[in-house]
């Protein structure tokens, strides 16, 4: 490497913004709270991207700099940035080059690369927290918008009896396969959207995506959930919250759940399944 150029963004919304940064070519990324850094190749043209994302993105994000970085050793960059995320002592998420802690109660080993999802941001801080009390010995699971892979590698260590993975992002199926690996647990990671799985049921289903692919996916989504089974969702603003309870509520899903942080919510639900009479 000779050098990059370094994109800095602060942000309210990260996970919408690092999803809509992919029809970019950025190599890396490394996540903060509230902060995103984002590197391009010498050899692109990067006023010209930048001059994209602000015209296209500017509502994603509050500040972004560039600037041109020197060639150095990218790994100890990378390693200085990425901090562990402990989720009490739940949950404790981690690079390898992190010290184990044997105080938490489940560990999980990410490369992030050029996915999302490390567990800094709101949205899947939540979903760790909330899958804390769900029961998943035994169940199958749905992890859509898997991103790293980091939900569907801690439902496999909380006893999921199998979890399938989706993403609609080559690069995050990818991660997520070689996170799984780190952990040595295995599941079905597909390229795609909840077409893939049309016909299927799940036990569980995680869904930390975003308030317009949950009100889209929604009617087709629900097929997939078993009867009474539970999913969770997030990546959505408080002030989105009543739409989408509303249309869970229309589809047969009764609320269960709420938990919030900062601005962003997540969602549990119960799919309903009346007696007939």
């Amino acid at each position: 490497m000779n050098g990059y150029f370094k994109f800095s963004f602060t942000s309210n919304h990260m996970e919408l913004l690092l999803g809509l940064l992919s029809q970019f070519n950025f190599e890396a990324y490394a996540e903060g709270p509230g902060t995103l850094e984002a590197w391009l190749p010498k050899d692109a043209d990067q006023e010209l991207i930048a001059s994209e994302i602000r015209e296209e993105l500017s509502l994603f994000f509050t500040s972004l700099e560039v600037e041109f970085i020197e060639d150095q050793n990218w790994n100890e960059t990378w390693e200085a940035q990425f901090d562990p995320v402990r989720v009490g002592d739940f949950c404790l998420v981690r690079a390898a080059f992190h010290e184990s802690d044997p105080n938490v109660g489940y560990e999980i080993i990410i490369d992030p690369k050029q996915a999302f999802g490390t567990g800094h941001h709101e949205t899947t801080y939540m979903m760790i927290e909330e899958m804390a009390a769900v029961d998943f010995k035994g169940k199958t699971v749905l992890d859509l918008g898997c991103g790293t892979g980091i939900l569907s590698i801690l439902a496999l260590k909380l006893g999921a009896e199998n979890v399938t993975a989706i993403d609609i992002e080559e690069p995050s199926v990818e991660n997520a396969k070689e996170n799984l690996a780190l952990n040595g647990v295995k599941a079905e990671v597909i390229l795609g959207s909840v077409d893939t799985v049309r016909g299927r049921h799940f036990d569980i289903v995680l869904a930390n995506i975003n308030r317009n692919a949950i009100m889209m996916l929604m009617p087709e989504l629900v097929l997939n959930i078993a009867e009474n089974g539970t999913v969770l969702f997030s990546g959505f603003l408080e002030s989105n919250v009543q739409e989408v309870t509303d249309l869970s509520e229309e589809h047969g899903l009764g609320p269960i759940s709420r938990r919030q942080k900062g601005e962003w919510l997540c969602l549990g639900f119960l799919k309903i399944v009346k007696d007939l009479v």
